[in-house]
């Protein structure tokens, strides 16, 4: 009698956020992006660029209360000083402030996330002035280089060119 072996296939287990991508549920899903991978933030932003190209970054951010509002606003304030979520988070930022701008000054704890997250995006700026302005002397120093070389090459092929005032008299 030969043993048959059967093979136990796991079954992929599917993410919160996924499932609620696939029920319409916008919110659920942003919400479960954001407590679950708060130390891989590649996901959540995924997430966020997934909202935004179905168009329901709005109706994922919209009636929420102070306490999942201070979730959003912590996890942009956190990242979006990283280059490669910064245009994610940047967009995600003005359309929370412009869905909850009448809401400033009713709740400390918000307005106290909104000021460390204009804090941090007041230093990028800060930072991306600094930043152009060295990269803008880098490129006068290299221009100047690029020109003595040339000038360099330039009357190094006119010397071979030119013959010398010693062999035009023998």
């Amino acid at each position: 009698m030969e043993d048959q072996i059967y093979e136990h296939k796991k079954k992929e287990k599917i993410q919160k956020y996924d499932k609620f991508f696939r029920k319409f549920e916008y919110s659920k899903a942003l919400d479960a992006a954001i407590h679950v991978r708060t130390k891989e933030p590649e996901v959540t932003v995924s997430v966020i660029q997934e909202l935004i190209r179905r168009e329901g970054l709005k109706p994922a951010l919209a009636a929420r209360d102070d306490k999942s509002l201070g979730f959003i606003i912590r996890f942009i304030q956190r990242n979006i000083s990283n280059p490669r979520f910064t245009s994610t988070l940047t967009d995600v930022a003005g359309v929370l402030l412009d869905m909850y701008n009448s809401h400033i000054g009713q709740c400390a704890e918000v307005d106290s996330l909104l000021q460390k997250l204009r804090t941090t995006v007041k230093q990028e700026v800060d930072y991306m002035k600094q930043l152009m302005e060295t990269m803008g002397t880098m490129d006068m120093l290299f221009a100047a280089v690029s020109t003595n070389q040339n000038k360099q090459l330039n009357s190094n092929s006119l010397d071979v060119l030119t013959p010398s005032v010693g062999a035009q008299t023998s």
